[in-house]
């Protein structure tokens, strides 16, 4: 029952939000918190991998300006970003095994040309996507479907998530009291710690 109700509501909140984080995301993100607490962050870090609700990242923000240990969140995040990632690169790998040759039955020598390409690049696809604009879900997927080794795919998440996580940590412990300032009405007792 709960990971639906994280799902639809961080899948929810992720729409409101937009380019910027209006009160209603927030005050969304807050109720997730409080009443999930690190399960939200763990729950959101694996499902971004397999299916792409949103990531943890509005969690850890939210999390530090509420005055709570963004630090121990980014980390809570990373491993089971990780995790998750692995999850959909072997969901791909048995996958992609099974109907890759039936999907491309004419094109298999495209299909050889898109693994090899990827088992030379992937790393630094899959270091994008975990950082930034790329959705890792269908990275992790496709880095299954190729001939890129799951040691290697693991590295690439990890090299671009943990900027990314602790990043957004050190910002907003930085920059936390001018943040809440500008959105106005996230206090410091509004979130658990």
């Amino acid at each position: 029952m709960m990971f639906p109700t994280l799902v639809a509501g961080a899948t929810v909140a992720a729409a409101a939000a937009g380019p910027t984080i209006p009160a209603k995301a927030v005050a969304l993100a807050q109720h997730f918190l409080s009443g999930y607490g690190n399960w939200a962050i763990v729950v959101l870090s694996v499902a971004v991998a397999i299916y792409h609700p949103i990531g943890p990242d509005l969690l850890i923000i939210l999390r530090g300006l509420a005055g709570g240990n963004a630090f121990g969140s980014a980390a809570l995040a990373a491993v089971f970003t990780l995790i998750g990632s692995l999850v959909g690169y072997y969901f791909g790998r048995g996958l992609g095994a099974r109907l890759l040759p039936r999907l491309f039955r004419s094109r298999m020598a495209a299909v050889e040309k898109f693994r090899a390409v990827f088992a030379k690049y992937g790393i630094w696809l899959v270091a994008l996507s975990a950082f930034g604009p790329v959705p890792l879900t269908y990275v992790c997927w496709l880095a299954g479907f190729s001939n890129l080794r799951a040691r290697t795919f693991a590295l690439g998440v990890t090299i671009g998530m943990l900027p990314r996580f602790f990043g957004e940590a050190a910002a907003v412990t930085i920059w936390g009291d001018h943040v809440r300032q500008l959105l106005g009405g996230i206090s410091a007792g509004a979130l658990p710690r």
